[in-house]
Parts: structure tokens; C-alpha cells; sequence
């Protein structure tokens, strides 16, 4: 019976020890995890900060054979000249999105060499109201589901007429300020009202 005893007893310290090894190894993977969180944070603002000169340009029709002379023609030309009254001269680059499905125009995305162009175009924009052109910013994936998500959750506010705009990954309701938790899936409000930036 001692025997028995003193065997359990052994084993119990065992599983002490493994209990806390476990427990070490938990908090390791939790401080793991927050540096996985905080560096696929900080490469996503690495993709956004490398995209503010690009704009993104939807409802130009696609020709069959377009290159890139004919795409910045219709684009500077045709949209940023005559309907914005905004030409742009820093266009480094411009083409098509995505793969050609047949019947459908894909949107044209553009880099410009001045943020001054990007932000005069923009500030144009609503000269296109009643066209089949629309011009937006380009987000990497992840801001682009959050802008979605909180727009979805201002419906509301939209429809009882209050000022929503949208700040990169944040919203903005009559000058209250909110985010999105990527957690829970939730909007959220600052307590700072004076936050406008990305995370």
C-alpha cells in the first residue's frame, strides 16, 4: 500500500511539472500569437502605404484589343479631363484588374507620381454622379472588408439621414468616430474623437 502510494505520489509531481510546462508553452503561443497580430498589422500598412498613389476607376468599357495608350486615353482623357476638369501629367502606370471575363469591363487601376493629382481627382469625384464611372481609393484586402463591414452597420444612420463618411478603416457618423473589432464583428467607438489615421 506504501508502494502504491509513493508511485501516485511520483506521478502527481509529474503532472505538476507537466501542468507547467504546459502553462509555460500557453503563454508562449499567446506571445506568439500577438507578434503574428502585430506583424500582419504592420505589413498591412505596408501594402496600403504602398498603394496611396493608386486609384482605382470602374465603368470604363474594355475593348477586345486595349493597350496601355488607348486605356490612358479613355481614362485621362475622357474622365479626368472632360468630366473632372482634373487632367492628371503624373500617371506612371495604368491597367486592367483581374482576368478578362468575356461581356464585362474590369476596373483600371492607376498609380500617380503626385499625390496632389490623386487628391484633386478625388475631390472631383462627384461630378460623376449620373455616370457609369465611379473612382476610389486602393485598400489592401483586409481594410477593404472593414470599410465594407462598417458601412453595412450605418445603414441606419444613412437612412435617417445622418453624415457618414469613411476614413480608411474607420467611420465617421455625425463627427463620432468608430471602428471595427476583427474579433468579435463589431463596430466600436473611440473614445478619442480626435483619431483619423489608420491603426
Amino acid at each position: 500500500m506504501h508502494v502504491r502510494l509513493q508511485t501516485i505520489e511520483k506521478q502527481l509531481e509529474g503532472l505538476g511539472e507537466i501542468q507547467s510546462r504546459l502553462t509555460m508553452i500557453e503563454s508562449s503561443v499567446g506571445r506568439h500569437d500577438s507578434e503574428l497580430t502585430a506583424l500582419a498589422r504592420q505589413i498591412d500598412d505596408l501594402d496600403n502605404r504602398s498603394r496611396r498613389n493608386n486609384l482605382l476607376v470602374r465603368g470604363v468599357e474594355e475593348e477586345e484589343f486595349e493597350d496601355e495608350a488607348v486605356l490612358l486615353s479613355k481614362v485621362n482623357d475622357d474622365i479626368f479631363d472632360k468630366l473632372l476638369d482634373s487632367k492628371c501629367s503624373s500617371i506612371e502606370r495604368i491597367h486592367r484588374l483581374g482576368k478578362k471575363i468575356p461581356g464585362r469591363s474590369r476596373p483600371v487601376i492607376l498609380k500617380v507620381g503626385d499625390f496632389r493629382d490623386k487628391t484633386k481627382i478625388l475631390k472631383n469625384c462627384r461630378n460623376l454622379k449620373g455616370t457609369q464611372f465611379s473612382i476610389s481609393e486602393d485598400y489592401s484586402k483586409r481594410v477593404v472588408e472593414i470599410r465594407k463591414q462598417l458601412w453595412i452597420s450605418s445603414a441606419d444612420e444613412r437612412a435617417k439621414g445622418a453624415k457618414v463618411k469613411l476614413i480608411i478603416d474607420k467611420l465617421k457618423v455625425n463627427n463620432v468616430l468608430y471602428g471595427w473589432n476583427e474579433v468579435t464583428n463589431e463596430r466600436f467607438r473611440y473614445a478619442s474623437p480626435g483619431i483619423t489615421s489608420s491603426d
